[in-house]
């Protein structure tokens, strides 16, 4: 990194902090998150976009709490929180998902913001119904070129993501929102019901579901992992503050960072808890990140 992304970096945490020690009620995402945005460098013309959707039901303002894996865009209507969903210290590619709090359950919508983007047109037909000017202004925000041809699809699926399945965009790379029931042809690296046991090393709690049925999240594989010996701490258990210690303690960054990203821990322990987590490492993404989780409008003992 050279020292003018340096210099950047460090102008968007010193305002990060101050945001955090000023104790400012910040009500909506772009409040809390201005710094997180940039640093990580989330795309303008999306967040643009994202701003002008009220018309689908995009809402700013937060809602409820949620794990600072969770790096919030918009909530909907009926409150699902729609996120980057980024794990840092392991090889976890950073997803679009939508985390639903009512159900402590996160699922993977898009695999980078591209795809996202073509989602995004697909809601837009569906609330306009119909192509119109407004819907053309906004495809060419999101760069997207081929809209004549996201009509088409969008007119004979509606706004399944599954529609998308032969699309350039998705196909080498589909999101778990393209499949129905069978992941097996999934070679994503978002958790599945069928996880190794490596790969629950690098799972938190909240990806662990068979995903919904009638309209909720079947959880029987959240009690199977929990019940195995050969399952990680943080999996087995519904407090969380223990855990991290011990494996902060003993240099287990990685597994720290799932222990903080899984159910079982209240605001004001968190808070301290990622604090420390972002003090042992020398990264101004992570530790923006931080500064700005620690900014969110909720007393010490909500839960998530």
């Amino acid at each position: 990194m050279d020292q003018l992304e340096i210099s950047k970096q460090q102008t968007l945490l010193d305002k990060a902090i101050k945001k955090r020690q000023a104790g400012n009620d910040l009500y909506s995402f772009d409040d809390v998150f201005t710094e997180t945005y940039k640093v990580l460098e989330v795309p303008k013309e999306l967040l643009i976009v994202i701003h002008q959707m009220t018309l689908v039901g995009y809402q700013k303002k937060i809602g409820s709490l949620f794990p600072p894996c969770a790096l919030p865009l918009w909530r909907t209507m009926s409150g699902v929180m729609v996120c980057e969903w980024r794990h840092w210290f392991c090889d976890r590619t950073p997803v679009v998902a939508r985390f639903y709090p009512e159900h402590g359950v996160t699922l993977e919508w898009a695999r980078n913001y591209t795809q996202l983007s073509y989602l995004i047109l697909q809601n837009i037909l569906t609330a306009e119904g119909e192509m119109c000017d407004d819907v053309q202004s906004l495809a060419k925000c999101l760069g997207i070129k081929d809209i004549m041809k996201v009509v088409g699809i969008w007119e004979d699926h509606g706004d399944d993501p599954a529609a998308f399945i032969s699309h350039h965009s998705f196909r080498s790379n589909l999101p778990q929102s393209c499949y129905n029931d069978d992941l097996r042809s999934y070679n994503g690296d978002f958790p599945t019901d069928r996880g190794t046991t490596d790969d629950l090393k690098r799972t938190c709690s909240f990806e662990l579901h068979n995903r919904f049925m009638g309209g909720k999240p079947v959880l029987d594989v959240r009690q199977r992992i929990r019940s195995s010996d050969e399952s990680p701490p943080w999996l087995m258990c519904d407090k969380q503050l223990d855990v991290f210690n011990d494996l902060q303690a003993a240099g287990d960054l990685a597994a720290a960072w799932m222990s903080l990203c899984s159910s079982g821990w209240n605001y004001g322990d968190a808070k301290q808890a990622l604090l420390s987590l972002a003090g042992t490492i020398n990264d101004y993404r992570f530790k923006v990140l931080a500064e700005n989780w620690c900014s969110l409008p909720f007393p010490d003992d909500v839960r998530y």
